[in-house]
């Protein structure tokens, strides 16, 4: 926990909390400081700084993604960062992610945001489209619980006559 407080008395940077959440990810004595420090990165301000510091914190290899307790978090954390404005380069980046771990955040990641009440009103018809077809593309390409998370959002990526086009 001094680690993490040495890092918030420093001024937060992102790029060195999510190198202190990704460094300890084998640690299971580090999760309450790993969890603080996702915390405090969740409060970053700049939506680019943060979106970037969530992927470089689940790029460690060090665990798997289903070794990690602070993954599911992890995952809510990167859906809560999209928005309108950065969902499409969002969506590009998960269609063309190689790095199976980082295309697993990235597919879990953009399904709850755009199953989410927020993400709903967020994406024209057109986007959500779009969106439905890029999931299905990828749902083999996942593990089962990324596929959950695309089998739950994709039935609401449906037309809605109360969305702009």
């Amino acid at each position: 926990m001094a680690e993490v407080q040495a890092l918030v008395d420093g001024g937060a940077e992102p790029a060195k909390l999510a190198r202190f959440i990704g460094a300890h990810a084998a640690e299971p004595d580090a999760l309450l400081a790993r969890k603080t420090a996702l915390y405090v990165l969740k409060g970053v301000a700049a939506v680019d700084a943060r979106l970037a510091a969530l992927i470089q914190a689940a790029a460690t290899d060090s665990v798997a993604p289903e070794a990690d307790p602070l993954w599911p978090e992890l995952v809510d954390a990167l859906s809560e960062a999209w928005t309108s404005q950065n969902s499409a380069a969002g969506r590009r980046r998960m269609l063309r992610e190689r790095d199976p771990r980082l295309r697993r955040l990235l597919v879990a990641s953009m399904a709850r945001y755009a199953g989410s009440s927020r993400g709903l009103s967020n994406l024209t018809n057109s986007e959500r489209r779009a969106l439905r077809a890029e999931l299905q593309s990828l749902h083999p390409k996942v593990p089962p619980e990324v596929r959950a998370d695309i089998d739950a959002t994709v039935p609401k990526l449906v037309h809605d006559s109360h969305v702009r086009d």
